[in-house]
């Protein structure tokens, strides 16, 4: 169970893990991102905005395949994967994440990412950030975010529901997965909530606690 408080008004929620997204939601890099997409399109002649206007939250393959199908498509995810571990010594945890992470000792999480594994793991390690058991990465589902396929199998990882799981992310794309896949989202970021289902809107974690009320029991406090 989980208890939200928002501004005094009490609602109840039931849930048994929690998933997160990467990139905007733990970890501030959405500079390095747009300078590794910067670099990406110079060497192959495309123009950086028609990348930019759809690449947030969505897979590398998604991206290349809809503006550029006339690349080789695993050298391209190659290079961008090589560029994004060279240009991320700069990315860094948003406030309160670390913390948040480890307060989850008694929860069942994990990460859910349009980045690779490789990718993934090395950036949470560049921020200091606490590993989950594991992390569902871009080539690990058939069809990535906006698509409900990478949250569906992290919950089935986990062996929960994914109407019992909350998933905190930051991107149109990721957000529209989460809730395509049934779970109960939690926004970061942003001045209003991109669906009305998002049930609250944080700007970092430090207006958020956890603590645990028993088995598969927690409860959630939202300072708004």
């Amino acid at each position: 169970m989980c208890v939200f408080y928002y501004g005094g008004v009490m609602e109840v929620i039931n849930i048994k893990a929690i998933l997160f997204d990467m990139d905007g939601t733990l970890v501030k890099s959405l500079s390095e991102v747009e300078a590794i997409w910067s670099i990406w399109c110079e060497l192959n002649n495309i123009s950086i905005k028609k990348v930019l206007d759809i690449c947030h939250g969505v897979r590398s393959r998604d991206v290349i395949s809809s503006i550029a199908p006339h690349l080789n498509m695993e050298e391209q995810i190659q290079l961008l994967d090589d560029l994004e571990i060279k240009y991320s010594d700069t990315a860094k945890a948003l406030p309160g994440a670390k913390e948040f992470l480890i307060s989850l000792a008694a929860c069942p999480w994990a990460i859910v990412t349009s980045a690779s594994q490789r990718v993934a793991y090395h950036r949470m390690a560049i921020c200091g950030l606490k590993i989950p058991d594991f992390i569902i990465g871009s080539d690990d589902v058939l069809n990535g975010k906006p698509y409900p396929d990478p949250y569906l199998m992290a919950a089935e990882r986990l062996n929960i529901a994914a109407e019992d799981c909350l998933v905190f992310e930051d991107a149109h794309a990721g957000v529209q997965s989460a809730l395509a896949a049934g779970c109960k989202v939690i926004q970061i970021g942003g001045k209003e909530k991109m669906f009305d289902s998002v049930i609250g809107l944080i700007n970092d974690w430090n207006e958020i606690k956890i603590t645990e009320m028993g088995i598969n029991s927690f409860r959630v406090n939202m300072n708004l």
